[in-house]
C-alpha cells in the first residue's frame, strides 16, 4: 500500500511540474533556422544553398485562452548571398484547440535600414508547441514558412551595369527557445 502512495504523489508532482500555465505575459527567446526554397530578384532566381540564421526576442500579452498579442524584434542572417536584417513586428498567437501547448502564429513587421543591415518585409506564419515547467519559465518549439524582403541591394549586371532592387526570399524555418 506503501507503494501506491508513493507512485501516486510522484505522479502529482510530474504533473505539477509538467502541467504549468504560462503567466499573462510571457517573453520569448527564440533562435531559428531557415531553408530557403527561393530567392528571386530582377536578375536572378535561385534555389540553390539558401540559409539563415535568427535570435529573436519577443514579449507576448494573453489577452484570454484563445488570442495573444505583442511585438518583438531581432536579427536575421541570409546566406549565399549574404543579407543582415533586423526585424522589428508585430505577432499574434492563436490556440485554436483544447489543447494549449499547440498554437499558430503570425508575425509581421518591417526591417530596419542600418548600414549593415536591408530594408523590407518581414513576414512569418506557422504552427509552435510551449512547454512550461513554471509559470515563467518553459521551452517553445516552432516551424514555420517565413516571407523576406530586402530592398536596396546593390546588383551588378554583366556588362557592367550596377542597379539597385530588391530581392524576396521565401524559407521553411524551424525553431527552439526559452519562454519567460
Amino acid at each position: 500500500m506503501k507503494k501506491y502512495w508513493i507512485i501516486a504523489l510522484l505522479c502529482l508532482f510530474a504533473k505539477s511540474v509538467f502541467a504549468q500555465e504560462a503567466s499573462k505575459f510571457n517573453i520569448y527567446f527564440t533562435y531559428k533556422h531557415s531553408l530557403g526554397l527561393l530567392e528571386k530578384n530582377v536578375i536572378w532566381k535561385t534555389k540553390q544553398d539558401l540559409y539563415g540564421n535568427a535570435l529573436l526576442i519577443k514579449g507576448m500579452y494573453s489577452i484570454d485562452k484563445l488570442i495573444a498579442v505583442g511585438a518583438g524584434f531581432g536579427t536575421d542572417v541570409l546566406e549565399n548571398p549574404h543579407y543582415t536584417t533586423f526585424p522589428i513586428y508585430a505577432s499574434v498567437h492563436v490556440t485554436p484547440f483544447r489543447h494549449k501547448k499547440l498554437f499558430f502564429y503570425n508575425d509581421l513587421g518591417y526591417s530596419l535600414n542600418t548600414k549593415i543591415s536591408y530594408p523590407g518585409l518581414h513576414e512569418e506564419l506557422g504552427a509552435g508547441y510551449k512547454l512550461m515547467f513554471k509559470k515563467h519559465f518553459g521551452l517553445s518549439f516552432n516551424l514555420g514558412y517565413s516571407l523576406r524582403q530586402m530592398r536596396n541591394i546593390r546588383i551588378e549586371y554583366n556588362d557592367g551595369r550596377k542597379k539597385n532592387a530588391s530581392t524576396t526570399r521565401h524559407s521553411l524555418s524551424a525553431g527552439f527557445g526559452f519562454v519567460f
